[in-house]
């Protein structure tokens, strides 16, 4: 049976194609690489970064303002990064959007960088482009917040990281400004925020008065005797509070506020806000602040300016000359009308100075969680319930050393068995279980006999915790090329607890699993909106049988050399089409020609699951053979021209496939090639054929958003990570 288990994916999706030399949107280079790591120099090992807004780790989502129900903004802290994982916005996509978040547990954290991941097989255009994020210490109401930085999300379906200065922040918001042009909405896949570095300090640590950031009230005139408008509200961060409100008595009523552990701070900003449900005519309008170094006695402290708040239930902020000050007085002068004075909140803010304390900038490897043998998220349950009979799977064994296992094994499928354990999940997990009093040392192996070396893990499974190690042992040398048919094989299990020195068996098992021939393709499956971006893997330059072509080719080149890359700006030296040419009549002169043979098979079963699979020939096969259909031909083609430094497009319509390349690097023009006349026609017909036929599915390509038409970028898919088969 089929077994293959997605875990990431990344997908180009349709362009808006106008013309012929059709204009598509430049895709950003020099992106993060798709596993997140560390270059120089490392954390202390004690520093764990954790996802603050992920749900494992007590995030959660307070508000959005749209979400489509079967894709909410809770997809994005759940950390799947699957085909069904996203947030989307509704149809057609408004502007701005906002989702505000909770950091864990609604801690007070310094945050200095934000991940987002907007990866999804399909709809291209609707990923996020710009957006911003905004941050508060105390309120979730995004009308409290303030900016921290404006962002644009690299046209690239991989995780991003975007560092800011670093601010405490007990909620954040992601503000999305645009995407890149799709009218089916606007999605996005994961958003993460990450706690600034320990050798980082927040010289603005926010509201200085803030009871959570040490600030306290020293001194106050009076309060309403209720007790229900105590003058601590004005600093419980709780703008839904009543806030305080005075005595009913208008004269020579005040508040003095200290910062934490009375230090010396330098401010230059107040935040108020008035806002109660009732009584706006006590709101204060006009107010007096006074500062002292030295004394919380309000007479004795210094003016520093009169002002005027608005009645607006709104925070209002004021800022004046920067001053030293130990204490801040509030001194309301005349408020909206009523018989007391009052207030919801009342915040300081110290002058912004330099950052950074260390020398050197760090890049850091950004985490979910504590291990990198952290379990995998589970899949959605409409996915699992497909998947529920072809999962290979046993159930513990009995517990030896108190510590228990379970092994669930996936079928190798080795046009992506590459990307098994980055955009899918491991071919092997096994769960361990230690329900001891203290941790245990585990080695873990396994292997698939005649087919794999052995992979091996040794971990430390934490006391009465559960961890999932996954593994994904290499494929031994010259197995590709024995797989021309699906086999049979067995995964090879064991797991020792090592102890004072020693291995201790705990589990050993064989399980039955599958190995598919090396040119079994899905091109349907219910996990994916769309597997046809895999088949960049079976686009090989590095194949050293295309070595013979390029050499045959350069008797036709201009010239007579293959020169790798592209020439001038739009072509005009003919360098590029003259390649192109050259290489079209070696593999002619080769005999290569188009033989529809595509070979179709799937159990009724797995049909009925939503699977289908076809047998393509990989670009060695095509030469070996001579012959090949249409996507085998655009397959080959696709592999010479990269391996000559172009960037091949493959372009995908309901039971065809044909070739694109841009006459230069990033150009908008193309030369498209009908592949299929090779052997029977010029490369000039090739050409003209190709172009006729784009001009007539353009429209397609446009608007169909089922994947029946599609443009596959191989270029674009090796910066998301999707790379070529390593099988020689």
């Amino acid at each position: 049976m089929l077994l293959l288990k997605a875990r990431h994916a990344f997908v180009l999706g349709v362009f808006v194609l106008l013309t012929v030399t059709c204009n598509l949107d430049l895709l950003v280079q020099n992106v993060m690489p798709r596993k997140r790591v560390s270059t120089t120099p490392t954390l202390p090992q004690a520093f764990t970064r954790l996802n603050l807004v992920a749900e494992e780790n007590g995030g959660r989502v307070v508000s959005t303002t749209d979400e489509d129900p079967d894709f909410p903004a809770s997809n994005l802290i759940d950390g799947c990064t699957r085909d069904y994982c996203q947030w989307w916005s509704s149809e057609p996509p408004q502007f701005p959007q906002i989702i505000v978040f909770a950091l864990a547990n609604e801690q007070v954290k310094p945050i200095n960088q934000v991940v987002l991941n907007a990866w999804a097989s399909d709809w291209r255009s609707c990923r996020v482009k710009d957006f911003e994020v905004w941050v508060s210490a105390s309120s979730s109401r995004f009308s409290d917040m303030k900016k921290v930085g404006a962002f644009t999300l690299n046209y690239v379906g991989l995780d991003q990281t975007f560092t800011f200065d670093p601010v405490l922040a007990k909620y954040i918001a992601l503000v999305i400004k645009s995407n890149y042009g799709g009218e089916a909405g606007t999605m996005l896949n994961e958003f993460e925020v990450y706690e600034a570095p320990p050798n980082t300090r927040v010289v603005n640590p926010g509201n200085l008065v803030a009871a959570q950031n040490g600030g306290r009230i020293v001194a106050f005139s009076s309060e309403d005797p209720s007790g229900d408008w105590s003058a601590i509200n004005l600093i419980d961060g709780d703008k839904e509070s009543p806030g305080w409100s005075s005595e009913e008595n208008l004269n020579n009523q005040y508040v003095v506020f200290a910062f934490k552990g009375n230090r010396l701070h330098q401010i230059d900003r107040v935040i108020l806000n008035p806002y109660s449900t009732n009584y706006q005519e006590d709101w204060i309008k006009d107010f007096e602040l006074r500062v002292s170094e030295t004394t919380a006695e309000p007479k004795a402290m210094q003016s520093i300016g009169r002002f005027r708040l608005e009645r607006v239930g709104k925070d209002q902020s004021f800022t004046f000359p920067p001053v030293r000050a130990r204490y801040i007085a509030l001194m309301p002068l005349t408020n909206y009308g009523g018989t007391a004075f009052s207030l919801n909140e009342f915040e300081v803010y110290a002058v912004s100075e330099v950052r950074q304390q260390s020398s050197s900038p760090q890049t850091i490897a950004a985490k979910n969680s504590t291990s990198d043998d952290a379990p995998t998220p589970q899949l959605s349950p409409e996915v699992k319930g497909t998947l529920a009979n072809l999962l290979h799977q046993f159930a513990p064994r009995a517990t030896v050393e108190r510590i228990s296992v379970e092994s669930t094994v996936w079928d190798i499928v080795p046009y992506v068995y590459h990307l098994y354990g980055t955009f899918f999940d491991s071919m092997t997990q096994v769960t361990l279980k230690n329900q001891n009093a203290q941790a245990v040392k585990v080695r873990v192996e396994a292997t698939v006999t005649n087919y794999t070396e052995t992979g091996v893990k040794t971990v430390t499974v934490a006391p009465n915790a559960e961890l999932v190690v996954e593994l994904n042992p290499p494929l031994l040398p010259g197995v590709m090329e024995r797989l021309t048919e699906a086999k049979s094989a067995s995964l090879h299990v064991k797991v020792e607890y090592l102890k004072e020195g020693e291995r201790r068996l705990i589990y050993e098992e064989t399980i039955p699993t599958k190995v598919w021939s090396q040119g079994d393709v899905l091109l349907q499956d219910p996990r994916f909106h769309n597997p046809f971006i895999f088949e960049a893997t079976l686009v090989t330059p590095a194949d050293p049988t295309l070595d013979r072509i390029l050499r045959n080719a350069t008797k036709y080149a201009p010239g007579g050399v293959i020169i790798d890359g592209y020439g001038t700006e739009g072509d005009k030296d003919g360098k590029v089409y003259g390649n192109l040419k050259a290489i079209y009549r070696a593999v002619a002169d080769d005999g290569v020609i188009y033989v529809s043979a595509g070979i179709p098979f799937l159990s009724s079963e797995e049909k009925a699951q939503g699977y289908y699979m076809q047998r393509i020939k990989l670009p060695y096969q095509v030469l070996a053979t001579r012959s090949g259909m249409c996507i085998e031909t655009s397959l080959l083609f696709a592999s010479l021209y990269e391996k000559i430094g172009l960037d091949p497009i493959i372009i995908r319509m309901p039971g065809h496939a044909f070739l694109a390349v841009p006459v230069s690097k990033g150009s908008a023009t193309y030369y498209f090639i009908e592949t299929t006349w090779v052997g029977r026609a010029s490369f000039e017909t090739a050409i003209n054929s190709g172009a006729k036929m784009f001009k007539q599915i353009k429209p397609y390509l446009a608007k169909d958003r089922r994947d029946n038409y599609f443009w596959l970028d191989i270029s674009a898919m090796r910066q998301e990570g999707i790379l070529p088969i390593p099988w020689r």
